[in-house]
């Protein structure tokens, strides 16, 4: 698995989980949608730290527990 995929998977993910969609993540963070689209489809394998950070506040939820899934677990082993 690429590290995209699976920041794709938990973004899909979390935005099931509190009844958000794209546009709303995209407006409450102030980012494009077209950004948000594309990191939801795994297009981004190293996503800036602070953008991440927005979209874990919108959600929400600490940059830990986005990261704390199964898909995480060996990142060290991800490809970029």
């Amino acid at each position: 698995m690429t590290a995209g995929i699976a920041i794709s998977n938990r973004l899909k993910s979390l935005c099931k989980e509190k009844g958000m969609s794209y546009g709303e993540l995209a407006e409450k963070t102030g980012m494009p949608l077209r950004y948000i689209q594309r990191m939801a489809i795994g297009c981004y394998s190293n996503p800036a730290v602070f953008r991440l950070r927005r979209i874990c506040d919108a959600l929400g939820v600490t940059l830990d527990e986005f990261l704390d899934t199964e898909d995480f677990k060996d990142w060290k082993e991800y490809r970029m």
